[in-house]
């Protein structure tokens, strides 16, 4: 299980996925791409905040 972040505007941008709880599970720093792994979370709702100059988004992701 992964998830793919792809945007050929996003430049140092940073993104922090989080539990429900507010509890930090992953961090990093990417440009255009990242691939992140979610196979040793257990199934649930996370909730993925990315972070840039161009301003923020946040995506609820669900792990089945």
């Amino acid at each position: 299980d992964f998830v793919t972040i792809e945007n050929e505007s996003l430049t140092n941008a940073t993104y922090h996925l989080y539990e429900t709880n507010g509890r930090i599970i992953n961090t990093g720093i990417f440009s255009k791409k990242q691939i992140i792994d979610l196979q040793k979370l257990s199934s649930g709702i996370y909730i993925l905040n990315i972070e840039s100059a161009q301003g923020n988004i946040k995506r609820k992701i669900s792990k089945y």
